[in-house]
């Protein structure tokens, strides 16, 4: 039986720019239910696999919606900023569209073509010449990206506890570097220049952490859900000697670039959402080919 989409609406402006896209009838044709509508009707809504509904988002009801999702084994797409983009007035150019998470998920496709990556970054920032330009053993600062305020409330973060443990474990392992702790959406120094003198990175689930990755910067994840920790499992006690973290970065080059190629097939445009392009690969990768 086909598959058939439902965007679940809230009363976020935002929210109801990306429920246009989606609704559209050359792309995923779904129809709008509001969030409400929803909940009154969730038993009669998901006694069938084949309607599965669609997020932005966490906020307003949707993050306790996917969770209950996630319980019955019902099947869910989420939408958010692209795993690479760039926003103009909280505009994406690039939406990142997942299966049953709201980061990374579904199988990694290995071979892909650097195209569609090039396409997105230029075509000056290719893999192999980012990763034959990375030295970060003199760097001076190790970034820390805190989880934000709305997933430490969800998720009962304690978020000056956070920084103050993860900086006493640096401390413990590393002398000789300086911590800068990086907030979301803070106007100080932007990331981009912070990580030109950039040893490590440490966050909880920052979708700003790939900045460091597509450098070849060693990243540390601290939160077990979050996609990275499974491709980059770098301990903090690794940070106090260089040369285990230039060798650990070299055996997993090809780990990193088939995962930054996985992400960009999974990110789409806005005209990609609209005229079915996204919607075939999403069927494909999520759906058909298990």
């Amino acid at each position: 039986m086909e598959r058939k989409y439902f965007f679940i609406k809230t009363n976020n402006y935002l929210n109801n720019f990306i429920s246009e896209i989606f609704s559209s009838k050359t792309g995923f044709n779904s129809e709008i239910i509001s969030t409400d509508d929803f909940i009154k009707n969730f038993d009669i809504f998901t006694k069938d696999k084949n309607n599965i509904p669609i997020f932005y988002g966490i906020l307003r009801n949707c993050y306790q919606l996917m969770e209950k999702l996630k319980e019955i084994n019902h099947d869910f797409l989420y939408v958010d900023h692209g795993y690479f983009s760039k926003r103009e007035n909280n505009i994406s150019n690039y939406y990142r569209i997942v299966k049953n998470n709201r980061y990374f998920s579904g199988k990694i496709y290995p071979n892909l073509s650097e195209r569609r990556y090039l396409q997105i970054h230029g075509y000056e920032n290719e893999i192999h010449k980012s990763f034959l330009c990375s030295s970060f053993s003199d760097k001076k600062n190790i970034i820390l990206i805190p989880p934000s305020f709305s997933i430490c409330n969800y998720l009962s973060i304690n978020y000056l506890q956070w920084v103050d443990e993860i900086s006493e474990k640096i401390r413990e392992n590393v002398k000789d570097k300086n911590i800068i702790v990086k907030l979301k959406n803070e106007n100080d120094t932007p990331l981009e220049i912070l990580l030109k003198d950039c040893y490590a990175l440490i966050h909880h689930s920052s979708m700003a952490s790939l900045e460091a990755i597509k450098k070849f910067i060693p990243v540390i994840t601290t939160n077990d859900n979050f996609f990275l920790k499974k491709y980059l499992d770098i301990k903090i006690e690794d940070l106090g000697d260089s040369e285990i973290l230039k060798e650990t970065i070299a055996n997993k080059y090809f780990t990193i670039k088939d995962l930054l190629l996985n992400l960009s097939f999974r990110q789409f445009t806005i005209e990609e959402i609209k005229n079915n392009f996204a919607y075939k690969k999403v069927e494909y990768m999520y759906f058909i080919d298990k």
